[in-house]
């Protein structure tokens, strides 16, 4: 099991006025020092056990990616010392270790070994490190062809190919796709579960809180605050919004034991906050009761622009519900001096689920908290939601849906489900069943192929439905084809294969040269091609946009023409 102790560890580099005062004190060490410390950190101390997850937080500049470097050895402290016990892997820098010239297969094998992984120990992983790197063929090309993503994939991928005793990761995930992220927090916190000792930097306060149990603020080269996460992300949130000499943070215990902050410069201040159910104030209510929240508050000096927002989190103290009354268009301009206001927050129904949960109020000016904060008050109130009379549910909230079985028949040819819907229902695509905002068009269209020949339809997809369209979801949207005999009663001859979409296809967008390999019917005649967009695992019926071609089906030259009668 891995262990981190840091003791009294500082850090301070030499600062010298001129480039010359650096030439004269190397060539005479005798004479009086023609430099000044510079301390990037300076009494550190703090104790990590074996098992635990620890995150630190802080602004920019404020010693923490100094702070790793000391911890794993690649920068060597001033002052103080550093213990660990177990094997340690870390991921400080991007591609850190990765030469540019040499393969991602070649790079997988130097930086292996710099974590003390044998030869043999990474042949055995490295069909798993680039199963999950998900690179593709880019791992046998140079790095330096590597867009920032690829490298951060890599680079985790074999810091993580063996469980360590101690990982320490700084910033480096966030520069990666959140698809990977997400799969690489998944992976820390198995690691995590499994007992292995976590060190985290991060600026999120949602990977904090989810992957750690204690975090640390450093501030100004100091440990500010050494507590719970949700007691030290309140006072760095204080923190960052202080923008006046005046400006005050204060942390009070409550008789819960719980800690609540306050800060702001004090222009407008928060009286009294209140939960109200039938116009009663309560501290508890049944899951989708009719609420409303009532602040009431006073001016001290004059505001250009008040504005009013609350935040609701979970007893973990992650983010439920927020906003404002900036955001809603009605935050009030030029108000007085000892002005007193109450704004009310109504809840049609507050679908929060069952648990504890906590307030937050603030008063700003304009969107955020961080232009000019006058009063933020964390946890000030908290109250209980009690299950109502909805059927249970679980998680933080409770949503309103109804659910309808549909009919299904197996039909034993064909070896799938489909609906029980009607023929036209099929050929016409069901108006019903579309998404709004998706538009397919095709490019350049044929009006002529050869019979059983295969061609390729470049398609235009535009997407502005505000949904994202990925091949790598759990499941994708494809392109099919489909061919419908339109001298014969519009009699459908060919349900085509699914291409999925080349590369996700974000809201509001287009994506251009989607191609799809079309064959052509095995009978000549006019045909009705129509290519629809599907998602995997549904009947082709179930099409959500299509576009269609009208095609003349030949015969070859070199062939007689297809009998397509029955006799």
């Amino acid at each position: 099991m891995g262990a981190i102790t840091v003791k009294n560890l500082g850090k301070a580099y030499r600062q010298y006025p001129t480039r010359w005062s650096r030439l004269i004190e190397w060539f005479d060490p005798r004479d009086k020092p023609r430099h000044k410390q510079h301390w990037v950190l300076q009494n550190i101390s703090f104790s990590v056990s074996p098992g635990e997850a620890v995150g630190i937080i802080g602004i920019n500049g404020a010693g923490k990616s100094t702070l790793l470097k000391m911890i794993t050895g690649t920068t060597q402290p001033t002052t103080g010392d550093v213990t660990l016990t177990g094997s340690v892997a870390a991921l400080l820098e991007l591609g850190m270790g990765f030469h540019p010239d040499f393969t991602g297969r070649q790079n997988v094998y130097m930086a292996s070994q710099l974590l003390g992984i044998s030869n043999s120990e990474i042949a055995e992983k490295m069909a798993e490190i680039e199963e999950f790197a998900e690179i593709g063929d880019y791992i046998n090309q140079p790095v330096r062809t590597y867009s920032s993503g690829m490298q951060v994939r890599l680079a985790f991928s074999v810091a993580t190919s063996v469980r360590p005793d101690i990982l320490i990761v700084d910033e480096a995930l966030s520069v990666g796709d959140a698809y990977f992220q997400h799969k690489s927090f998944d992976r820390i916190r198995q690691f995590r579960d499994q007992g292995t000792t976590l060190l985290f930097v991060s600026h999120s306060p949602d990977a904090i809180k989810s992957l750690c149990n204690r975090a640390i603020l450093i501030d100004g080269g100091i440990v500010l605050r050494n507590d719970s996460p949700d007691v030290v992300l309140d006072y760095y949130n204080a923190a960052i919004a202080k923008q006046r000499a005046d400006y005050d943070i204060k942390q009070t215990e409550q008789l819960t034991g719980q800690k609540m902050t306050r800060s702001g410069s004090g222009d407008a201040t928060i009286e009294i906050v209140e939960l109200y159910v039938n116009d009663e104030p309560v501290r508890a209510l049944l899951s989708g009761a009719e609420a409303t929240l009532r602040i009431c508050g006073k001016t001290i000096v004059e505001i250009e622009e008040l504005t009013v927002g609350i935040l609701i989190r979970d007893r973990l103290g992650n983010d439920v519900f927020g906003t404002n009354t900036y955001h809603h268009t009605l935050s009030q301009k030029n108000l007085a001096s000892e002005a007193f206001f109450i704004v009310d927050f109504k809840f049609p129904a507050l679908n929060l689920g069952i648990g504890s949960y906590s307030l937050t109020v603030a008063l700003h000016s304009r969107d955020a908290h961080v232009t000019d904060n006058y009063d933020w008050w964390d946890r000030v109130l908290v109250f209980q939601v009690l299950p109502g009379n909805t059927p249970p549910s679980i998680g933080v909230s409770n949503f309103p849906l109804s659910i309808h079985w549909q009919e299904t028949t197996v039909n034993k040819n064909r070896k799938k489900v489909e609906k029980e819907i009607k023929q036209e229902e099929i050929i016409n695509f069901g108006d019903e069943e579309k998404l709004p905002g998706i538009t397919i068009s095709i490019l350049e269209p044929l009006a002529e192929m050869t019979v059983g020949e295969y061609y390729i339809i470049s398609i235009l997809l535009q997407n502005y439905s505000g949904q994202l369209l990925s091949s790598s979801i759990a499941e994708p949207f494809n392109l099919s084809y489909h061919w419908i005999d339109e001298s014969n009663g519009d009699c459908l001859v060919f349900d085509g294969i699914r291409t999925p979409l080349p590369s996700p296809c974000l809201p509001y967008a287009e994506l251009e040269n989607c191609k799809v390999r079309i064959k052509a019917p095995e009978n000549i005649g006019n045909y009705r091609l129509d290519i629809a967009l599907v998602h995997e695992g549904v009947c082709w019926h179930e099409s959500k946009e299509q576009a269609t071609l009208h095609v003349n089906i030949i015969q070859k030259s070199n062939q007689s023409p297809v009998n397509t009668n029955n006799d």
